[in-house]
């Protein structure tokens, strides 16, 4: 004699409707028959205080405690699921689970999403409910509640999405400075994931694309630059290197991007950042230093007496890179020979050789100028005419050769 669950009835049968029917049976068998029947319906009676309804109306057995369904996350990743899903389960006052209870989850920080706001207990007393997590990395907590049983708290610890990171620019771009010198400021860059939040131990390597240079971690006059560094973020997902400027004066770019793993110390995790994007790029423009030497073109002059000839000057740095806009002096070791005005015209006067000289900051350069025979260039004097005027008397002389 089987017995099953009568939702609608609420009790427990034999599996004929109503009242057991009546037979003929001899006075053994009838006594058999009864107890039996009580044997079964008390079984029954029992059976309806510690099972629960597959199907139907939910139990009616009060819930006492709410418990966590195996071990739950207590880490997870900005923006993603907590786990597969997050499952609890309610328990009546003897520890039976209970179905069809309401079991309400909401989230209390970190702004995350619930796939629902409340579900029914299954038949083993569980709720399941999906949490993606919050774009904000820390703590980030969802509740579980069910009746008056004290709720429980789900806590998970938020990382940033590592594999999402991306690099910019905090400061030290567009800086100006003589080359090879190091730049005031530093050159700093952040990593953070899409939604804003720090990594933590991101490899950042620099480099350089136009002028030269070299990087160093810190400013000091006892670091060692290098052509290429290699650093990592802080806590607060910055990095920063100081830039030595190459010596070719003009534009110059150094370079930071989101570096390669591998097994230099990189923190556990920080593999899944995406070292394939683009850096970011730093200009700076170099001028030259002071002076330390000065070039006279060309470097001598041939003329005959009377003619002239036209000297220039360019100030160079010491690693070769011409400095604008400076003004030299000019001055001729004989006048008598070879003369220089202010702008480096040089007029020829008489046979012979004379040094001329620029000279800026302290620092000469020099062209010889030779003189051949030939007609003394005349002298110019001023003199005074007989109605008060002034005129211009010009003399000249034969050259030794009489010419």
């Amino acid at each position: 004699m089987s017995t099953k669950w009568t939702p609608f009835a609420g009790r427990c049968s034999t599996g004929v409707p109503g009242e057991v029917r009546k037979r003929n049976l001899s006075g053994l068998t009838r006594m058999f028959a009864v107890l039996s029947t009580l044997f079964v319906l008390g079984s029954c009676a029992d059976s309806q205080s510690n099972l629960t309804s597959p199907f139907g109306d939910a139990s009616t057995r009060a819930p006492a405690d709410l418990i966590p369904v195996g071990p739950l996350p207590n880490s997870g990743t900005v923006g993603q699921l907590a786990g597969d899903s997050i499952g609890v389960r309610v328990l009546d006052a003897s520890g039976a689970p209970v179905y069809g209870a309401v079991v309400r989850f909401e989230v209390v920080s970190g702004e995350g999403s619930l796939s629902r706001t409340s579900r029914r207990s299954g038949t083993d007393g569980t709720a399941w409910v999906a949490w993606q997590l919050g774009p904000t990395a820390g703590p980030q907590s969802m509740l579980a509640a069910v009746g008056s049983v004290d709720n429980l708290e789900i806590r998970i610890e938020a990382a940033p999405a590592l594999n999402a990171a991306v690099l910019e620019i905090l400061g030290g771009d567009a800086q100006e400075g003589t080359v090879g010198s190091v730049l005031p400021a530093p050159l700093l860059v952040q990593v953070s994931d899409t939604f804003g939040n720090p990594i933590e131990g991101a490899p950042v390597e620099w480099t350089f694309e136009q002028g030269g240079g070299r990087l160093t971690s810190a400013p000091s006059t006892e670091t060692r630059f290098e052509r290429s560094l290699r650093t990592f973020t802080d806590e607060t997902g910055v990095s920063s290197a100081q830039w030595e400027m190459g010596t070719t004066a003009g534009a110059q770019t150094a370079e930071a991007r989101i570096g390669s793993t591998g097994s230099d110390g990189a923190p556990v995790g920080i593999g899944a950042v995406d070292a394939a994007r683009g850096g970011k790029k730093f200009s700076g423009d170099g001028s030259p230093s002071k002076p330390r030497k000065v070039v006279v073109s060309p470097s001598s002059l041939d003329l005959e007496a009377g003619a002239t000839g036209q000297l220039t000057a360019e100030g160079q740095d010491r690693w070769g890179n011409t400095i604008e806009g400076l003004t030299f002096g000019w001055s001729s070791s004989n006048s008598e020979i070879a003369q220089v005005d202010a702008n480096g015209l040089v007029t020829a006067r008489a046979a012979g050789s004379s040094t001329v000289t620029a000279k800026v900051s302290g620092v000469r350069g020099t062209a010889e100028a030779r003189v051949a025979a030939g007609v003394t260039a005349p002298s110019v004097t001023t003199t005074s005419l007989p109605d008060g005027t002034e005129g211009v008397a010009y003399s000249s002389s034969l050259d030794a050769s009489g010419g």
